[in-house]
């Protein structure tokens, strides 16, 4: 029999993850301009990489719809029209109802305590903080709590398809400018959602649900600025 080689040192991350990883964060946070077309060159001496690791990086985020790579044009910024936003939220709704008999079936008393430990945190943040300066963190915390609900479905390619729409809806929202009754709302909105939970009232839940991501899509369009 062929000896077999002891344990070997786990890497967490290889380049190309760190390299996804670092850019995902820097467009959901807004920091590259609409239309914004990378320097491939320019960013992977700025990262300290190669090409290939950044190219598949590219690929992956082009994949999940935050970039556009055009032939003999370049990588662009994806602009992420209303028509694409609105599909999205439609996306999500189908997925946050359809799994709602499975959320029902599996949600705990603990499950509910860490869905409503977040409600708490983001109420806090209007309460307490300047709006401008909370609204990133408060975005940050509703994608926790859907992603927390979508969780108890236990399907994980539905929490995945969740995860990669909720990243556009993300970087939508910090395009443009909400009020504070826009956060408002979408604190009474879960708070409907998180007594239907409660009550393990399936069909109020998905009511609810549907509520909220109407009044999302709405508050969308009325806060986009020409």
């Amino acid at each position: 029999m062929a000896k077999v080689d002891g344990p070997r040192k786990i890497i967490a991350q290889t380049v190309r993850e760190q390299t996804y990883a670092q850019l995902k964060e820097l467009i959901v946070k807004g920091h590259f301009q609409l239309n914004y077309r990378f320097d491939l060159n320019q960013l992977s001496k700025e990262l300290g990489i190669s090409k290939t690791p950044l190219g598949e990086a590219i690929r992956q985020l082009e994949s999940e719809g935050l970039l556009v790579v055009k032939p003999r044009s370049g990588t662009y910024l994806n602009p992420l029209t209303l028509e694409d936003v609105t599909k999205a939220f439609e996306m999500r709704q189908v997925l946050e109802v359809g799994s709602a008999s499975n959320v029902m079936r599996h949600i705990t008393d603990q499950d509910l305590q860490s869905i409503r430990a977040i409600h708490r945190q983001m109420k806090e943040l209007l309460e307490n903080g300047q709006y401008q300066s909370i609204i990133d963190e408060f975005i940050e915390l509703d994608k926790k709590l859907h992603m927390e609900i979508v969780g108890l479905s236990g399907l994980n390619m539905l929490s995945e398809m969740y995860d990669q729409i909720n990243t556009l809806l993300m970087v939508s929202r910090v395009r443009k400018e909400f009020l504070p009754k826009d956060s408002e709302d979408t604190i009474h909105e879960h708070e409907a959602i998180i007594a239907a939970l409660s009550d393990r009232d399936e069909n109020t839940y998905r009511t609810a649900v549907q509520t909220h991501i109407q009044g999302a899509i709405q508050r969308l369009k009325t806060a986009i600025v020409d």
